[in-house]
């Protein structure tokens, strides 16, 4: 009668373990569950966003376009030909100063929260003048006609600029400043 009392415990403990093994199963599946869940959350917040921003500027751009006429002798004839060339010139800022904060900006996805950082940034450039932005002429007796500089800035991911300002302040003849 011993020897059943002894199995009988055994059996017993052996069923308990192996009913605990399962419900520690059914917990690590759900845990597996809820974390690729929480993968796919971040995978979501991720595409949604912008990622790590490159900037580039500011520059100052402007387009020009020089014109001149050349005499073209064909034979016996002599014809005028108006020719052109369009050409771009640059000007980076003699200084540059950056002034940038972070902030996270929690983002959820169902039962899941994933962080995200904004960042606010204000670029204040300084030209000396825009001597630079004087072109040169190639062509004796040429005409050069330049339109009006814009201050380009470029970022590597567009869907990260929620708004964008350009502040014009003269401080002396010829050296502009933005902001």
């Amino acid at each position: 009668m011993k020897r059943n009392a002894l199995f009988l415990k055994v059996a017993a403990v052996a069923v308990i373990v192996f009913l605990l093994m399962l419900a520690l199963g059914q917990i690590t599946s759900l845990a597996s569950e809820r974390q690729g869940r929480f993968r796919e959350a971040v995978a979501s917040v991720e595409q949604s966003q912008a990622g790590r921003q490159a900037v580039l500027g500011p520059v100052l751009i402007t387009s020009c376009v020089e014109e001149w006429t050349s005499e073209v002798v064909d034979g016996k004839t002599r014809k005028t030909v108006a020719e052109k060339r369009e050409f771009t010139l640059t000007s980076a800022p003699r200084q540059l100063t950056v002034k940038a904060t972070a902030a996270m900006e929690p983002r959820y996805r169902g039962l899941f929260k994933v962080n995200t950082y904004a960042s606010h940034a204000v670029l204040m450039g300084q030209w000396s003048s825009l001597a630079a932005l004087s072109p040169q002429r190639e062509h004796a007796g040429s005409k050069v006609a330049c339109a009006a500089p814009t201050v380009t800035v470029a970022v590597s991911d567009a869907r990260g600029i929620r708004q964008a300002q350009i502040k014009r302040r003269a401080r002396a003849a010829h050296s502009p400043d933005f902001a």
